[in-house]
């Protein structure tokens, strides 16, 4: 199982013309191992393709089910762009296997949060196959 992934998230801002290299949708499963170190590669642009560097920060939220209103955890990191969440055994402590959804959001210096990376499937397993 891959121990990395990237993902390209999109501040749909009305910004036009559409980047051509952002995806129509960025929804990325993934597969996680709970006692393996996962680096998740998160690269924000605008609409227009135009990739954010800097300010604010990216939050990463799982959750059981798409209608749970509080998160099975989440993770902040300051944009970085790529901004690597890295999550190790340690942050999915109290997880337990199974299916899960996840999406990534994006807050700008102004305190305005936008979902960047719509909900998307989680696989969480116990072990390595």
């Amino acid at each position: 199982m891959p121990t990395t992934a990237k993902v390209i998230c999109v501040l749909e801002d009305g910004s036009l013309p559409r980047g051509a290299q952002l995806p129509t949708n960025p929804r990325v499963a993934l597969d996680l191992t709970l006692l393996q170190d996962f680096t998740l590669n998160a690269c924000l642009f605008k609409a227009n393709g135009q990739q954010i560097v800097s300010g604010g920060t990216l939050t990463w939220t799982a959750k059981k089910l798409p209608t749970d209103t509080k998160p099975v955890w989440q993770k902040s990191i300051a944009l970085a762009n790529p901004t690597p969440f890295v999550l190790v055994p340690a942050d999915m402590k109290n997880v337990l296997p199974g299916l899960y959804v996840y999406d990534i959001w994006y807050v700008d210096s102004n305190s305005k949060a936008s979902c960047v990376l719509p909900l998307s499937p989680l696989h969480l397993e116990a072990s390595v196959r």
